[in-house]
């Protein structure tokens, strides 16, 4: 029988690639998600134009361009990036939102920033942004027992009223989550192990820590959405915090990951809601990082990008996609327009 050579590298190239993440599970599936929203007051209604990408690609239903507005982004699976304007006004005044927002697997950020100028005309000019991430992450321990990781999700920024508080429609704030899944028939290893919190250690890492942020909280770093601390997570609050609308902070989670190979989600959200003529700007920020992974420890995951540290050409900064929006105006470039629609009176 004649064996072609052909046939030999591929049977050596599918035993090679018998990898040993091979039995690992899906529990988020990759994302990268970023949404903008850009709204002010034309004469007596309020118009917005909106832009949302997921994995690089628009989603037609949340994104839309109205009078005075412009929409725009893109991207590819490892980051996606949004981005919105809209004018406004009445009279002689003129009011202006821009709001960014940007998700990036491969580096592990997320970012987001609003700003707005003109008077607090019934909370408008007002913007929006959030941004996304989920992955799985891929465990495998070599070891025979236990081994420790952290991973934090740090985040700067600074709030910016420039009614300083004195009047409640401008009240700018956001929100920050990390949340970790698993799931009993797909995070376990063969010996009906779960990647556990070394600060609950009885405890299978799932669950969520979810802060907010505002003007209106004691040093602009709020308690946990969803009631109270929760002791498997660790928080903690950077020294400028506070200072001039300073958010300052991290979450982190530290994880007992048992022998052999599991499987844990990961899902990041930064958000920003911003009314009233104030401005967030959390542009540099929202980094998610392992702690030094201790000797037979190592993680890939289900994007294959996750904290890769590639590159991520074409995901304009804050400063410069209103750059590249005005380029696209000038080159002529039709963005479809909704029918006009008061948000409120």
């Amino acid at each position: 029988m004649r064996v072609h050579l052909k046939s030999i590298f591929l049977l050596a190239l599918a035993s090679a690639s018998g990898p040993a993440f091979a039995t690992h599970a899906v529990i988020y599936g990759p994302r990268s998600d970023a949404f903008a929203n850009s709204a002010a007051h034309r004469g007596p209604y309020v118009y917005g134009s909106s832009a949302r990408y997921v994995n690089g690609v628009q989603d037609a239903g949340s994104s839309y361009v109205n009078e005075g507005g412009t929409s725009t982004g893109g991207g590819l699976l490892a980051q996606s990036w949004a981005a919105t304007t809209q004018d406004g006004g009445f009279g002689d005044v003129a009011l202006h939102n821009e709001a960014y927002a940007a998700a990036s697997l491969a580096a592990g950020t997320l970012k987001a920033s609003t700003a707005s100028t003109g008077p607090n005309t019934f909370g408008s000019p007002l913007g929006f942004a959030e941004a996304r991430i989920d992955d799985t992450i891929y465990f495998n321990n070599a070891t025979a027992g236990d081994l420790t990781v952290s991973i934090t999700y740090a985040f700067t920024g600074r709030l910016v009223d420039p009614f300083d508080g004195t009047d409640s429609n401008a009240n700018p704030g956001g929100y920050t989550i990390l949340q970790l899944g698993c799931d009993y028939y797909l995070c376990f290893n063969d010996q009906n192990q779960a990647v556990r919190f070394a600060l609950a250690p009885s405890r299978a890492a799932g669950g969520n820590m979810n802060y907010y942020f505002s003007e209106d909280t004691g040093g602009y770093f709020g308690a946990n959405i969803y009631g109270g601390p929760d002791d498997a997570f660790e928080t903690g609050l950077g020294a400028a915090n506070g200072i001039d609308g300073r958010v300052d902070g991290w979450i982190r989670a530290t994880l007992l990951v048992p022998t052999g190979q599991t499987s844990l989600g990961i899902r990041g959200v930064l958000g920003l809601d911003c009314r009233g003529g104030s401005s967030c700007d959390f542009g540099h920020t929202g980094t998610f990082r392992f702690g030094d992974l201790p000797s037979g420890l190592s993680f890939s995951s289900a994007s294959g990008l996750f904290l890769s540290g590639l590159a991520a050409p074409g995901v304009p900064e804050p400063a410069s996609w209103a750059l590249m929006i005005a380029g696209f105006a000038g080159a002529g470039m039709s963005l479809r327009r909704r029918r006009r629609q008061p948000y409120f009176a």
